[in-house]
């Protein structure tokens, strides 16, 4: 669907958000935005990394870090989240 805000105002919201809550759902949703609409693997990378270090026993998190990983070129480091993820959730 067509979103009225301009990202610019989403990117104030999401931001605020994650910056008072630092809630690793907020942050992934950040990361989401940053990588699919504007474009900032960086941003969309930090942002996962954060996700990962607010919930490190989420297996989920390091799953989605695998996946900005792997789309930023880090084959390595998505290796590395997804050893994690299966270390922490085997059978998911």
């Amino acid at each position: 669907g067509h979103c009225p805000l301009d990202p610019a105002q989403v990117v104030r919201v999401l931001a605020t958000a994650a910056g008072r809550t630092g809630n690793p759902d907020i942050l992934l949703a950040y990361a989401n935005y940053a990588l699919t609409v504007l474009g900032d693997g960086s941003l969309a990378l930090r942002l996962a990394e954060d996700a990962v270090a607010a919930d490190p026993a989420n297996a989920n998190r390091h799953y989605m870090l695998g996946q900005y990983r792997a789309a930023m070129g880090d084959l390595a480091g998505a290796r590395e989240s997804a050893d994690a993820m299966r270390r922490l959730d085997p059978w998911g």
